[in-house]
């Protein structure tokens, strides 16, 4: 298992997404079932993109960055810190 490349490809579908690409974020790098962690977003990608697409829409000025990212086994978990202006 390569943790180096399931870091970056996490990192890499979380910039995406929040950057306005959703759609193309899961094209890219989700697979068939999509598990969300997070309470206010639904599992599925459909919910995934839904919840991007509007937060991109209520705040266009956010920016991201990417304080740590750790990976074992097939986990990967960001650390991240946002700012919406």
């Amino acid at each position: 298992m390569d943790l180096e490349a399931n870091k970056n490809h996490a990192v890499e579908l979380y910039k995406m997404a929040y950057e306005g690409n959703p759609k193309d974020a899961v094209k890219r790098f989700v697979g068939e079932d999509y598990i969300q962690h997070n309470p206010l977003v639904g599992d599925g990608k459909q919910a995934f993109i839904d919840y991007f697409e509007r937060m991109h829409s209520e705040y266009e000025d956010k920016t991201i960055e990417f304080v740590r990212c750790i990976a074992e086994g097939d986990l990967v978990a960001l650390h991240t810190s946002n700012l919406a202006r």
